[in-house]
């Protein structure tokens, strides 16, 4: 339920340093469960929607998290959408500074797409993911 919070309060209302405690509550949850949580994804979501670019200087922070949530044998078919979804919409906000996570995220979204244990759904959202982190990255990152 901090998602509709977080976006109602808006970019403007949300301090950098409000912005660094939520990235660190998130990562702490992911830590404590040893597991990337639906809830998690949720709140980052949130952030990634309402500060765009200040969401940036937090990417070291969660990366990590989102690539093992994207691991086929670490997560479910829900969380492999939720974490498309996001780079998706992580790739729309940050546009190029995505690049330097591409020989990370790309391999991870293709596997997606060749593995039979994921529906239809999460290929659809992979797919979509795919495009959005290509079209941000801009010829001289994809290429």
């Amino acid at each position: 339920m901090l998602q509709p919070c977080i976006v109602r309060l808006g970019n403007d209302s949300i301090s950098d340093q409000m912005l660094a405690v939520l990235v660190d509550q998130v990562v702490q949850v992911f830590q404590n469960f040893q597991k990337v949580m639906a809830g998690g994804l949720f709140i980052l979501h949130g952030l990634i929607a309402t500060v765009e670019l200040r969401i940036v200087a937090h990417l070291p922070k969660v990366m990590d998290y989102l690539v093992c949530s994207l691991r086929a044998e670490q997560c479910d078919t829900m969380s492999t959408r939720l974490t498309a979804g996001l780079i998706s919409d992580l790739s729309n906000s940050v546009q190029g500074e995505i690049v330097q996570y591409l020989p990370k995220i790309m391999p991870l979204l293709q596997a997606i797409l060749k593995e039979s244990a994921f529906d239809t759904e999460a290929k659809l959202v992979t797919i979509v993911a795919l495009g959005d982190v290509v079209l941000a990255s801009g010829p001289a990152g994809f290429l």
